[in-house]
């Protein structure tokens, strides 16, 4: 005889009749997708029919109720009798025949149990939460013994030291690759970034082009000087001396170049082109500063060409 049952809530309408004999309401476990209910708050046992022999529990045909019934889910009521004597004897106690069906009956139903939990385990359909990690031998568990789409979030752990690092993650081949999902903790969204050598190699030049069209942040060449000197396109001049004269070489739009000065505010500033749209020199008139100047080939709204600008 079986002694678990399972209803399916969305086709099963309550109650639920039980279809085997049980000795009290506590051997019955119940439980909706594996999570345990608790009698009285979340379900009843009623429709109870005594045995007709005398202390020998109740018959089937028991119902549960269910206090609230979600409408979905897998309800599953299995009896799990205590293996223990519900009485003892003493010599020249009197011997009651309600005590004796009890204790027969508990050694019987426990047998039961028993038997369905090994023709269960004989198919591979055993009983949830009945095997400890203990028991299983170290390897047991490959590939092969995990079923394909089982494994969810909530089995990876989220603690880095445990968690899958990204040198696990494999593509599945040349040209199917997986997605990789960045989080914006400041406004709380993602970016997907497709893991493909095109798709990354499409953001390298991206980020490249990007980077190169930054002039005021470019990396420069470093030179410094205390006399009149021509500064080269992309270079950076540091003078050392008041009154010197530094050159701006012949720009195309785009072009930049950086002029750091020391404690004096005399230096000039020269061009064979315009300078913020204007044929005059330039003077740094503050000490201790440096200007970064672009080159702009558009007019300045008239006719004059801008030529380098301050930026």
């Amino acid at each position: 005889m079986a002694t678990s049952q399972t209803f399916d809530l969305s086709v099963t309408s309550p109650p639920f009749t039980l279809n085997y004999p049980f000795l009290d309401e506590d051997d019955l476990q119940v439980s909706i997708d594996g999570v345990p209910l608790t009698i009285t708050t979340e379900y009843t046992i009623d429709s109870k029919t005594s045995s007709p022999v005398s202390g020998a529990g109740y018959l089937s045909g028991a119902v549960v109720t269910l206090i609230t019934n979600p409408g979905t889910g897998i309800l599953k009521v299995t009896r799990v009798t205590p293996l223990e004597t519900a009485q003892n004897f003493t010599a020249g106690s009197a011997i009651r025949a309600q005590d004796l069906n009890n204790n027969f009956q508990r050694t019987y139903f426990s047998a039961e149990e028993s038997q369905d939990i090994a023709e269960a385990a004989s198919v591979g359909d055993i009983l949830d939460n009945s095997i400890e990690g203990v028991k299983l031998k170290d390897g047991a568990v490959t590939t092969s013994k995990i079923e394909n789409l089982t494994i969810r979030d909530e089995d990876i752990s989220n603690n880095p030291s445990f968690a899958i690092t990204g040198t696990k993650i494999q593509q599945a081949n040349t040209t199917t690759r997986g997605t990789v999902q960045l989080y914006n903790a400041a406004d709380s969204t993602s970016t997907t970034l497709a893991a493909t050598a095109n798709a990354l190699k499409t953001v390298n030049d991206t980020l490249t082009t990007a980077i190169n069209t930054i002039d005021a942040t470019q990396p420069f060449s470093r030179t410094s000087t205390g006399v009149n000197d021509t500064i080269a396109v992309g270079e950076h001049v540091t003078v050392t001396a008041a009154g010197v004269t530094i050159t701006l070489p012949t720009g195309t739009d785009g072009d930049t170049v950086r002029i750091s000065v020391g404690s004096f505010t005399n230096t000039i500033v020269s061009s064979p082109q315009n300078i913020m749209a204007s044929a005059s020199d330039l003077t740094i008139d503050v000490a201790l500063k440096t200007i970064t100047l672009m080159y702009d080939d558009n007019q300045d709204g008239g006719l004059s060409v801008v030529g380098w600008r301050i930026i």
